[in-house]
């Protein structure tokens, strides 16, 4: 066997893709039809090795990109407003509106217990009440929009409002970006309520002190 070939396979058995590259140099200059083939199994393969680390790249990118929790607050309030577009889209799935409410009324609640709540109005829509939340945060706002049988939570008196009465923005959502903003409005209502709850301790803790 030429020592070159045997460096390159030598090589390619401890992970080196550079010695790929030149060992498929060579395989070309042989005009064997089936490396075309091969080509293509391996390109398949590796499309789904980068959707793979994608997708668990995409579970703690959060984590990685902002590792002081309430620097994701406002990302997460405008992936939260893009989410509210594509629930609203009638294209929709069911299963997806259904984890968009859900994520909508746990992120509020969250920004309501950390004291971020500016204004609450209501209004009545197909004889359901929907209690529409304000909130801010280092000069972004947000505004969620809940029906009033899912808030369990004291607020204040809402005042009345027109805003439900105006036309809903739609928009559809790829499935990598949805994913990507459900996690990171995840990753700020988590750590809210670590927050809140390590705050309670430290507050109890001095009381019986």
């Amino acid at each position: 066997m030429d020592n070159a070939i045997a460096g390159m396979l030598e090589a390619i058995k401890g992970g080196d893709s550079l010695a790929v590259l030149g060992l498929l140099d060579r395989l070309e200059e042989s005009g064997d039809d089936r490396l075309e083939q091969v080509k293509k199994t391996w390109q398949g393969r590796l499309s789904d090795f980068s959707a793979e680390v994608g997708l668990l790249w995409d579970e703690y990118a959060p984590n990685a990109l902002y590792p002081d929790w309430r620097d994701a607050v406002r990302p997460a309030m405008l992936s939260l407003r893009e989410l509210g577009r594509y629930a609203n889209y009638s294209r929709c799935p069911n299963t997806h509106r259904r984890e968009v409410g859900l994520l909508g009324l746990e992120f509020a609640r969250a920004l309501h217990r950390l004291g971020c709540c500016t204004a609450v109005y209501n209004d009545t829509m197909g004889g359901t009440t929907y209690i529409e939340f304000w909130f801010q945060f280092r000069n972004q706002r947000c505004c969620c929009v809940l029906r009033q049988d899912e808030v369990t939570w004291r607020h204040r008196r809402p005042r009345p409002s027109a805003f439900l009465s105006q036309p809903r923005e739609q928009a559809r959502m790829p499935a990598r970006q949805f994913n990507q903003a459900k996690v990171l409005v995840r990753y700020v209502i988590t750590s809210a309520e670590t927050f809140l709850a390590g705050r309670a301790a430290r507050r109890k803790g001095r009381r019986v002190a």
